[in-house]
């Protein structure tokens, strides 16, 4: 298993996911987050794995969208909004897999967690987070609408009230 932006380490049962794509802050690309989807579903097949780590090399956990990359080929017609949808599943793949993965996945946050990355942790069976760990939510601010599935999983994690 070779990835580009992932480092994977598989050693006494536990496998450790390392996100790697270090100068975007681990931005998600569709390119990196197919690999995510990727990684999970091989991992959660695999009998010699029993549990999954799931960290970020760069200084912080996960800086959300890629949006130079969620854009390209944008035409502004109708036609190109429905090729960017249809062209953004590796995002939700990647959350996804994460979620339906068989086995247990512990996320290690360390650092910003913004957008997409608070996707991916929502995902994830269990959050151990550094003291400076933050997270937020803006596609709001940007004009998107986070769903990639936060929305339905942060207040099954933090209750109704922490996630209004």
């Amino acid at each position: 298993m070779t990835y580009q932006f992932i480092e994977l380490d598989i050693k006494d049962y536990i496998a450790t996911v390392t996100m790697a794509r270090e100068k975007s802050l681990n931005a998600l690309s569709l390119e990196f987050a197919s690999e995510i989807a990727g990684v999970f579903k091989t991992l959660g097949a695999m009998d010699e794995v029993r549990a999954i780590i799931l960290q970020s090399k760069a200084r912080i956990f996960c800086s959300g969208l890629d949006l130079k990359d969620a854009v390209g080929g944008f035409d502004g017609t109708a036609r190109g909004t429905f090729n960017i949808i249809k062209k953004s599943q590796p995002l939700f793949d990647c959350c996804n897999s994460i979620e339906e993965c068989s086995k247990p996945v512990i996320a290690a946050v360390h650092g910003k967690c913004v957008g997409g990355g608070l996707d991916i942790i929502s995902a994830c069976d269990i959050r151990l987070c550094t003291e400076d760990a933050i997270f937020c939510l803006k596609e709001a601010n940007i004009g998107l609408v986070a769903d990639m599935g936060v929305l339905q999983r942060l207040p099954l994690i933090v209750g109704q009230g922490f996630a209004r």
